[in-house]
């Protein structure tokens, strides 16, 4: 029987249970359960959902533009190497990087961006804090494509040198990652401006990040014509 979702299952054996008598309950309450842990893990299986740390790791892979291990990887955003590593099984699955060779498939995290991100790893306004500026507050969207804003989105950080409204990070340590990387910085920043972004911020956003997926994808080009 194809798989149908969880408790799907489960109703067909209660049904087949309370037709026979003989069974008595206690069992029929264990072999249930039983019945849909399964489920539930083959569920999960097939329904793997992707978390907002993975597009650090993207993000990071793009900023990097050079030979990296999963353990550099790891240090440089904050994260294990067992996170890193689980976070491309998600990413691959989803068809958003290519374990073999390593790449990020910008074609799919562009359409996944552009068009997807605003609505799944939402950018909520939160209350007024001191933390590092983001989205239209920050390079390099502030000043090249519009002034600073009087109450400029920021991530909580308490070395913050900016007061503003908070925009949670995709990841807890990604504005440490950012200060570290000023290309992962901008392409943070470019990606909160879509969470939480004006139509004319996302615009503006998304014709930047097009530039900057577009080094990445020549800069991987070159190296594949290298090696061969």
């Amino acid at each position: 029987m194809a798989f149908l979702g969880p408790n799907i299952g489960s109703r067909y054996l209660r049904l087949y249970l309370t037709k026979n008598d003989h069974l008595k309950a206690p069992y029929i309450s264990i072999l249930s359960e039983i019945f849909n842990i399964r489920e539930f893990s083959m569920y999960n299986m097939y329904m793997l959902t992707l978390k907002p740390q993975d597009l650090v790791v993207l993000l990071k892979i793009v900023a990097t533009k050079r030979w990296w291990t999963v353990a550099d990887l790891a240090g440089e955003i904050y994260m294990s190497a067992s996170e890193v590593h689980t976070s491309f099984g998600r990413t691959a699955q989803a068809r958003l990087f290519e374990p073999t060779d390593r790449i990020v498939k910008v074609a799919s995290l562009e359409e996944f961006m552009f068009h997807g991100l605003q609505y799944v790893f939402l950018g909520v306004k939160g209350e007024l804090t001191r933390g590092m500026p983001t989205s239209i507050a920050a390079p390099p969207l502030v000043f090249k494509h519009f002034d600073e804003p009087e109450i400029p989105p920021v991530w909580p950080h308490p070395m913050g040198l900016k007061r503003g409204y908070a925009i949670q990070p995709l990841h807890k340590r990604a504005p440490d990652a950012a200060a570290a990387d000023g290309e992962l910085y901008e392409l943070l920043a470019l990606t909160d401006a879509l969470r939480e972004g004006t139509p004319r911020v996302r615009n503006v956003a998304m014709s930047e990040l097009k530039e900057k997926f577009a080094v990445y994808k020549h800069t991987m080009s070159l190296k594949a014509e290298n090696e061969r």
